[in-house]
């Protein structure tokens, strides 16, 4: 299983260094609300990105879980590619 966190991580800061922006510190404890940064454009390239390092898209079926934190973010895809490897 690849490591998801470090794949969100470097993912959140290659958008922010595309927008020209130094990114944040960034850890599993990090709130992914409006002041960190992003719009909600960002967070859709942020989806696609992971979609194609990953393969997997855990917003496919039409859930939309609540994400407030990269550690909300990285169990979705964690839990999205344990049940694509179970199928």
């Amino acid at each position: 299983m690849p490591n998801i966190q470090s794949k969100v991580t470097a993912t959140l800061r290659t958008i922010f260094q595309n927008k020209g922006e130094t990114p944040p510190a960034i850890n599993a404890g990090t709130s992914l609300d409006q002041s960190f940064g992003l719009d909600s454009i960002d967070y859709a390239e942020l989806v696609v990105r992971l979609e194609q390092e990953l393969g997997i898209d855990p917003f496919s079926e039409g859930s939309f879980p609540s994400i407030n934190t990269v550690e909300d973010l990285v169990a979705i895809y964690e839990a999205a590619l344990k049940n694509s490897h179970q199928q």
